[in-house]
């Protein structure tokens, strides 16, 4: 193999890998629903409608049920924590 051969494998490699992560960093929540992000089990963060980025490969986003707060994740129901009410409330008012 050619030194030319073995970087454009390598620089082919070097991009797939930086679209992978690009597109599992993005997340798109439809218009009047609400999400959460766990990462590593812990619920990080809530996601709106609209474009949104979160950590690749190590998060996972599940739809938030406002009206219970609770989540329904693949391991069953959980309760949003308490941090993340009041910005949830805040947020059904302002829509």
């Amino acid at each position: 193999m050619a030194l030319a051969d073995t970087s454009l494998i390598t620089g082919g490699l070097i991009v797939v890998v930086l679209l992978v992560t690009l597109y599992s960093s993005v997340s798109v929540v439809r218009e009047g629903e609400i999400e959460a992000v766990f990462t590593f089990g812990e619920m990080e963060a809530v996601l709106y409608p609209g474009l949104n980025f979160v950590p690749p490969f190590v998060s996972n986003t599940y739809p938030i049920d406002t009206e219970e707060m609770v989540v329904k994740t693949d391991d069953g129901a959980v309760s949003v924590p308490q941090e993340f009410r009041q910005e949830i409330r805040k947020s059904d008012l302002t829509n």
